[in-house]
């Protein structure tokens, strides 16, 4: 089956002053598939929008792999 040339995404960001850190949190979640991965930063929300974008590049056969955070 071809996968669409297009993917959206929802991002949820809130604020948690009283946590370490920058504060923010958030949620990253795709559309297409229904996946919600949890974020720490704008940073890690863009690393899982360029993982799905490579992984649909590189795809030849099968699935797209789901995204996930590496540190």
């Amino acid at each position: 089956m071809d996968e669409p040339s297009y993917h959206s995404f929802l991002l949820r960001l809130w604020r948690e002053p009283q946590l370490a850190g920058n504060g923010w949190h958030g949620e990253i979640e795709s559309i297409q598939t229904g996946s919600i991965i949890a974020v720490s930063s704008l940073k890690d929300a863009f690393r899982v929008i360029q993982q799905t974008v490579d992984a649909n590049e590189e795809q030849q056969d099968g699935e797209i792999p789901e995204p996930h955070l590496t540190s």
